[in-house]
């Protein structure tokens, strides 16, 4: 018999404790990295349970009468122990069932780059037969560290013309300077924005999983010129927050951060890099991000989004 229930602070040992051991899930998933920003959604996630024992959790939140995957997270999806078919459509089913009965009038679930495992492409085809449609479908960069890495000539030519010879990489523990010197005045000239996280939001979650929060710096003369914030979990390491200053621009600062961190990472058992997505805020492709990191040896994915729709929201149509 499975059984569908929504999460309560008393169940969090639980998730916690089957988030860990779930294929498709990461540390970004355990309730102490969902609810530092507990103020922004209204969390609706979900336990699935077989008889007694839990078998899946589903991180999301609710928006209206809209179920979506939790709004703080880059993908969710039905986090499992291992990925099963039958068991897989199973718990697919009561979900559908159980947001139905409480009146959801759609689901939305996006999933992980489908470059993360092969397991992400058969989920696909199991929503698609469920009724569930492709509503977005974005550009995610990345590539196997463990293959040979492919980087073109204009970003190693400072190995060769020793301009990388006059740079330094390393791990730092100062997030303060560098999101005031670096990042923030980074983002503000080159693109009008400021960081999703504050300093104290992401000192935070750097305090609650300091193993898998990490800080890379480049520094040129003793100066901070270029770093980049990595989430790390299991076998993936995600590439967030990276900037550089005027100088490090000059000296090219970030493709020997990059190349740094790919040698670094695959060194301590990491096998994907994960760039991120190559999206403009309209939603259009950055194509001068997309060919940077192209040039840097990444191959494109796609991260996409699937949505079923359970019934009308009559009250939304009135309005318009």
């Amino acid at each position: 018999m499975v059984s569908v229930t929504q999460y309560t602070p008393d169940l969090k040992d639980a998730w916690n404790n089957f988030v860990s051991k779930c294929c498709n899930a990461s540390f970004m998933h355990q309730r102490d990295f969902m609810e530092y920003h507990s103020d922004r959604f209204e969390d609706y996630s979900l336990l699935v349970y077989n008889h007694g024992d839990l078998i899946a959790c589903i991180p999301a939140h609710k928006k209206g009468r809209e179920f979506c995957s939790h709004g703080g997270l880059t993908y969710g999806g039905l986090l499992m122990e291992s990925y099963d078919s039958k068991r897989f459509r199973e718990v697919l089913d009561a979900t559908i069932s159980y947001l139905d009965t409480n009146q959801i009038n759609q689901i939305e679930i996006n999933l992980p780059p489908l470059s993360y495992d092969i397991s992400i492409v058969e989920m696909e085809v199991q929503l698609e037969n469920s009724g569930f449609e492709l509503s977005r479908s974005l550009c995610s960069m990345g590539m196997n560290l463990q293959d040979e890495i492919l980087i073109s000539g204009k970003k190693s030519a400072g190995y060769r013309n020793g301009t990388f010879n006059t740079l330094s990489y390393a791990q730092s523990e100062d997030l303060a300077s560098y999101w005031h010197s670096v990042l923030i005045p980074s983002l503000q000239a080159r693109h009008d924005s400021t960081p999703v996280h504050s300093l104290d939001e992401i000192t935070l979650l750097k305090s609650r999983f300091p193993k898998n929060i990490i800080l890379k710096t480049v520094r040129f003369e003793e100066e901070v010129v270029a770093g980049s914030l990595f989430f790390l979990d299991r076998e993936v390491v995600k590439n967030q927050y990276a900037a550089s200053t005027p100088t490090g621009f000059q000296l090219r600062a970030m493709d020997y951060l990059n190349q740094e961190s790919f040698k670094d990472f695959k060194n301590k058992g990491f096998k994907f890099f994960d760039f991120g997505t190559t999206h403009l805020p309209d939603g259009s492709i950055n194509t001068g991000l997309k060919r940077y990191k192209s040039e840097l040896g990444a191959k494109e994915s796609q991260m996409n989004r699937w949505v079923l729709k359970l019934r009308v929201d009559n009250h939304a149509f009135a309005k318009a």
